[in-house]
């Protein structure tokens, strides 16, 4: 129930294109140019899209996996531990971050306390916004605001676009992404209506 929980409140979206899965050992992805960004949110039908970049760095002596989002909505991709959303994203776009709850026990963190993360211009003290339950990479695990992040470590492109569609064009988005994914030899999954997992697009697999 735990995970199924920690599911539901963090794979969020009715699409996600990609160019490949993170190496969550090592936090090593391939990224897509960040412009994409916006020749998805002007596809008809659209209702959100959340730019995604995993990484890893060193955060209070710990390896962690640096999730940075746009976070576009109030409704957050995060499992948060007692936390209130909205203040939680008010926060997080302030700069400050979410760590996992394991990350905080290994750590003797706690919300509004801060963690040092080593970044291109030294460590940083970042403040503790909110803990979330994560089950990623152990819970080692550090939620950023995706332009905080690259101003930090340096880092361009994006992982992932998880993308949200309105109920009666989900089908038209679906087709537009296809061809974006086929144009750019990316990697499209869809949720289905049923069971909300993800499902490869087997379409842009085909030979080019």
């Amino acid at each position: 129930a735990d995970v199924q929980a920690w599911y539901h409140q963090t794979i969020l979206g009715d699409f996600f294109l990609r160019a490949a899965f993170p190496d969550t050992a090592t936090g090593q992805t391939v990224e897509m140019p960040a412009s994409l960004l916006g020749e998805i949110e002007k596809i008809h039908g659209v209702t959100s899209v959340d730019a995604i970049r995993f990484f890893s760095a060193k955060a209070a002596g710990q390896q962690v996996f640096v999730v940075a989002r746009d976070f576009p909505e109030q409704e957050m991709p995060l499992h948060l531990y007692g936390a209130d959303r909205v203040e939680v994203r008010r926060r997080l776009l302030d700069g400050e971050v979410v760590i996992g709850t394991v990350l905080a026990k290994r750590a003797g963190l706690e919300p509004g306390d801060t963690i040092a993360i080593e970044s291109r211009d030294g460590v940083k003290q970042l403040r503790v916004a909110a803990l979330a339950v994560d089950y990623m990479v152990g819970g080692l695990i550090v939620y950023m605001y995706r332009p905080a992040a690259e101003r930090l470590f340096g880092i361009e492109g994006v992982t992932a676009f998880a993308v949200k569609a309105a109920p009666t064009a989900r089908k038209s988005v679906g087709e537009a992404l296809a061809k974006i994914a086929a144009r750019d030899n990316l990697m499209l999954h869809s949720c289905d209506d049923a069971g909300h997992h993800p499902i490869e697009h087997r379409a842009q697999l085909g030979a080019r």
